[in-house]
């Protein structure tokens, strides 16, 4: 279960938003006299107003089940809603736990999932105010312990995650947008959340562990502002972030607070080596690492580092990349090219991919070493994934999605699983997962690529990886900052990249 608090000042707003004859809305259990949103608008104002210095006296608690909990009956919702008032204080307190359906017209779709509203009187019968403190962290502990003892789905604590879950608003967005997007009512799927893509652009560049001015040092080449906020005594006190023109603080994203970046993701702090690098960024400078820590970082999280300079060479070889030009590059030459050494003694395949081997020899060496012809094919397979996703996964994000249709093969990245369709063939060809202690991807043993596959992607993307590469030298020498250039529109990642 996951749950939402909120505080307000009218009963009235609230009971009749809830209490809408549209919304299917039923009420499970009742502290109180009152049936209709007035009786019991009148009935608990006049209990609040015991204490008039309490300008906030309504608490709207928000509880919602797993879709894999399916439908929980109102017997189950009247209990754990009861123990929820009781165990955070509100044994003497007017109450009221109300049910809604899934289908709520208020949405554009049918909920998948089960949920409750409790409205609460903070003030008791006998005028007394309930202290609500860490409220937010002592309900999620209350249902850790009720999903045991109502053997439902057991849900992670926001403590125990490294993100923070996109907020209502922006769900509900990304879902209308899919749903247009389905629809063919929008050309491209919807992009996820800001807080997303950072969340998912520090959690990269913090997998080995590294210095804080590493970590500044590869936020800023990914286009994030970094603002730490320093004290006159040199003391670091917090530090937030800028991407695509909206800030968050640290607080705000999982684990990116400046103690938790050190406690929880293991970036390490020195101020005797790392605080120049902070008043640098503080004063919107460019931060450099030394050349010998800045090749370690090139192998950051799937060559992150690199893909974000592709951005100038995506732009300077457009007809290499594309494949707009049928009869010179991209996958339609390449697979122009693999029909063209497929067989043939006068043709023979010329493809330099590692993965290619002589002839095993007779039939009855083969039979006899079937169970090493197996274990190599599985290694070659896995190098191939291995190659294949992270070319793949340099696409979806210079693209800023997770899902790509293209004219030959169409990816899709969710949940640290990557995977890829060969157009007109209902079953991935390639399955792989990703690997954050070793930076890199493992194949789940599902995969089918051959090397024909992997040629077509190496001619594909390659060259643009490649010349980002030559431009890495001239761009760390730029110390040029958005915030100096206002008025220069930022390049789109990944413009004209297609799989």
């Amino acid at each position: 279960m996951i749950s939402h608090t909120t505080t307000g000042s009218s009963f009235g707003g609230l009971f009749s938003y809830l209490l809408q004859d549209s919304k299917n809305s039923s009420i499970v259990k009742l502290g109180a006299f009152g049936r209709t949103p007035r009786e019991l608008t009148i009935e608990f104002s006049n209990c609040a107003l015991q204490r008039r210095s309490t300008k906030k006296p309504v608490k709207h608690i928000m509880i919602g089940f797993a879709p894999e909990d399916g439908e929980v009956s109102d017997y189950f919702k009247s209990e754990i809603g009861t123990r929820v008032l009781e165990e955070l204080g509100y044994s003497r307190n007017q109450y009221a736990i109300i049910n809604h359906h899934r289908n709520d017209p208020g949405h554009d779709w049918e909920h998948d999932h089960d949920h409750i509203h409790i409205v609460v009187n903070m003030i008791t019968f006998d005028g007394q105010r309930i202290h609500d403190g860490w409220e937010r962290y002592r309900t999620q502990e209350i249902l850790r312990k009720l999903e045991k003892e109502f053997n439902l789905t057991q849900v992670a604590s926001s403590w125990e995650t490294d993100r923070r879950s996109p907020t209502h608003g922006q769900t509900q967005k990304y879902k209308k947008e899919q749903k247009e997007y389905e629809a063919g009512e929008r050309d491209a799927p919807p992009e996820p959340p800001v807080s997303e893509k950072l969340q998912d652009l520090i959690e990269t560049v913090t997998s080995d562990q590294p210095t804080m001015t590493e970590f500044v040092s590869r936020l800023q080449q990914q286009g994030v502002e970094v603002r730490p906020r320093i004290t006159r005594n040199d003391i670091v006190q917090g530090i937030s972030y800028c991407l695509d023109d909206v800030k968050f603080p640290g607080s705000k994203l999982g684990n990116a607070s400046f103690p938790k970046l050190q406690s929880k993701r293991g970036v390490s702090f020195d101020p005797e080596r790392d605080l120049a690098a902070l008043k640098k960024a503080a004063a919107s400078e460019m931060v450099e690492v030394e050349a010998a820590v800045e090749d370690s970082n090139q192998q950051v999280a799937f060559e992150v580092a690199e893909v974000a300079e592709v951005e100038a060479a995506v732009e300077d070889s457009n007809q290499q990349v594309t494949g707009d030009n049928d009869s010179s590059s991209g996958i339609a030459a390449a697979d122009s090219k693999a029909a063209d050494n497929g067989s043939g003694e006068n043709n023979p395949r010329q493809f330099s991919s590692p993965f290619e081997t002589a002839d095993s020899g007779s039939d009855e060496n083969n039979t006899t070493n079937t169970a090493s012809d197996d274990s190599s094919n599985k290694r070659k397979q896995s190098e191939m994934v291995t190659e294949v996703a992270a070319l793949t996964n340099a696409v979806l994000y210079l693209k800023e999605t997770n899902h790509l249709e293209g004219s030959n093969f169409t990816a899709s990245r969710q949940d640290g699983i990557l995977r890829l369709w060969e157009k007109g063939n209902d079953k991935p060809i390639m399955t792989a997962i990703a690997d954050h202690n070793n930076k890199t991807w493992n194949d789940t043993g599902e995969s089918q690529l051959t090397p024909e596959i992997v040629n077509q992607f190496r001619e594909h993307l390659s060259p643009a990886l490649e010349k980002a590469r030559a431009l890495r030298e001239q761009k760390r020498k730029q110390k040029h900052h958005r915030k100096k250039h206002p008025l220069q529109k930022r390049k789109h990642l990944g413009g004209g990249l297609e799989l």
